[in-house]
């Protein structure tokens, strides 16, 4: 789990962010399959708390939003 200075908290499984945490919106989860030992980390993080489940794009999207990484179409300034 990294927990970056703004409060948001991403949870990895191996390399991949499977689940987030973003403050005053709470808890999100991936949509992708995961096996059941990632499932059980991820339930044991979230605890009693509701999680929104989102695609595994809006976690990654999280992600790069807190260490500044941009996806291929925001860098493409051919259409400007």
């Amino acid at each position: 789990m990294l927990e970056f200075k703004s409060g948001t908290r991403i949870l990895f499984s191996y390399e991949s962010p499977v689940a987030v945490f973003v403050p005053n919106e709470g808890y999100e989860q991936t949509n992708q399959f995961i096996s059941r030992t990632t499932l059980k980390h991820i339930q044991k993080w979230v605890g009693k708390e509701p999680c929104r489940i989102v695609s595994q794009e809006a976690i990654a999207r999280r992600f790069n939003d807190q260490i500044g990484k941009h996806t291929p179409e925001e860098d493409d300034d051919s259409g400007r």
